[in-house]
């Protein structure tokens, strides 16, 4: 059973291992690499063999990448802690069904992703997609020209990105750190999502339009011609999004002493100093998640 975070202060008394607090929330990757470093492939071999000290520093490595993903699809924030919660679990029990390891970020995402659409299901919370028939048309890495007003407007143009996606419904903006940040195909994310590849293209093109309408009315509100919303700029945007995210070390340390004595490791022994550094994790998993989205699903569950 997960325990919800309003009830993991009273888990127990585990201490999650000494760290400095600001280590808790550091990124300890650029959040654009495709791939696990060295040090967490080598940390999900341990962990698949039963090391359940490796599996505390696979949470470290990656816990704020999950929250990242996981708060993208609640809104509120204690639910989200519960859904890190319930991913790491899932993630412990199926660590088995990841077929290449440095696809771990892809498949810890899709299992956020999966189990998020689950909870959205309960709580009757998704919106109705049309299945719209239009095509998906990839953003255009186009530039624009060299102008003196260049450097001021990518900087507005990244602003009101921002501000575009921060309010977008919850399934438009997941389905926006997939493809953009995640480097997802739009098929894998329908599979994660239980949709079909036309929903998602609805979600995209919706937040697209967003986008688009949000920089036409700053246009009029200055009076000036700003950048097109590229590719690059959506993920430049996400990356910033991610490193600038703050999160909450207590709550960390609350959520993991909740896996592990919902997995019954609530007796491990402490004091893994190797982990005392790894921080949040980084984002950004790769762009064919072949190797890993195939076991996210399984190891989600359906999403209902």
């Amino acid at each position: 059973m997960v325990l919800s975070y309003r009830d993991q202060k009273t888990a127990g008394n585990d201490q999650f291992t000494e760290t400095k607090e600001n280590d808790m929330s550091e990124v300890q990757n650029h959040p654009g690499s495709k791939h696990a470093d060295s040090r967490l492939l080598d940390v999900v071999a341990l962990v698949k063999r039963g090391d359940t000290m490796a599996f505390e520093e696979l949470y470290r490595l990656t816990y704020k990448y999950a929250y990242f993903h996981a708060r993208s699809i609640l809104h509120d924030d204690n639910e989200a802690w519960d859904l890190v919660q319930e991913t790491y679990i899932a993630v412990y029990q199926h660590i088995d069904s990841l077929r290449e390891e440095r696809y771990v970020k892809s498949w810890i995402s899709g299992i956020v992703f999966n189990l998020g659409m689950k909870r959205l299901r309960k709580k009757r919370d998704l919106l109705v997609d049309e299945e719209n028939d239009f095509l998906f048309d990839a953003l255009e890495d186009e530039n624009t020209d060299g102008s003196p007003e260049k450097a001021l407007d990518s900087k507005e143009t990244a602003a009101i990105v921002r501000e575009v996606i921060d309010r977008l419904p919850a399934l438009q903006k997941a389905a926006v750190i997939a493809y953009y940040f995640d480097e997802k195909s739009v098929s894998d994310i329908a599979r994660e999502a239980m949709c079909s590849e036309n929903t998602i293209k609805s979600r995209l093109n919706y937040a697209r339009k967003a986008m688009k309408e949000g920089i036409e009315h700053k246009e009029r509100q200055m009076g000036v011609k700003l950048h097109v919303v590229t590719g690059p700029m959506i993920v430049f945007v996400l990356r910033g999004m991610f490193s600038s995210m703050t999160v909450s070390a207590q709550k960390a340390r609350y959520t993991w002493m909740a896996v592990r004595k919902t997995l019954g490791l609530a007796g491990m022994a402490a004091g893994a100093g190797s982990a005392g550094s790894a921080g949040g994790g980084a984002a950004g998993s790769t762009g064919s998640t072949g190797g890993a989205t195939g076991s996210a699903g399984s190891a989600a569950g359906p999403a209902g």
